[in-house]
């Protein structure tokens, strides 16, 4: 088996491991919503125009320049991650024209939002991630901003 069809696998089967182990996303099972926040307002803001892969893929991007930014993510580990992402040759310039103030309505009524405000799932190292909250709008421009820029 290739590389690439191996790391599918283990992928899979890990996230087999963590519904089975969490039915009902009361706690590990968040991890698997990495990427997923600013993917999912990319979604709702321009339907049809990413794949749910794709825009998994600039929330990841976008998770992994944040965690650096709070200074939580190892910066070798979001190196690799991001040297991944860049191989996959992303159209950024499809979020060129998304101003930050466009995505919060649908961080207001993301699905992980609660009273201590919206959980972003943060890489970290290498099968780490952190569940974050609190973080101000302002830190989520800034990371917004170099990312479209």
């Amino acid at each position: 088996m290739n590389t690439f069809v191996d790391l599918v696998w283990q992928c899979l089967l890990t996230k087999i491991d963590v519904v089975v182990e969490d039915e009902l996303e009361g706690g590990r099972r968040q991890i698997l919503n990495l990427g997923h926040t600013l993917a999912h307002a990319l979604e709702g803001l321009n339907p049809g125009i990413f794949t749910h892969g794709e825009a998994v893929l600039f929330g990841l991007q976008f998770v992994c320049r944040l965690s650096l930014a709070l200074n939580i993510g190892e910066i070798d580990f979001i190196e690799q991650v991001e040297a991944i992402i860049d191989s996959l040759s992303l159209d950024f310039q499809k979020l060129s024209h998304i101003a930050f103030e466009d995505l919060k309505p649908y961080f207001a009524c993301d699905k992980k939002r609660s009273g201590r405000g919206l959980a972003w799932i943060l890489p970290v190292s290498a099968g780490e991630t952190i569940v974050q909250t609190g973080i101000s709008d302002s830190d989520l421009e800034t990371v917004w901003s170099k990312l479209v820029g």
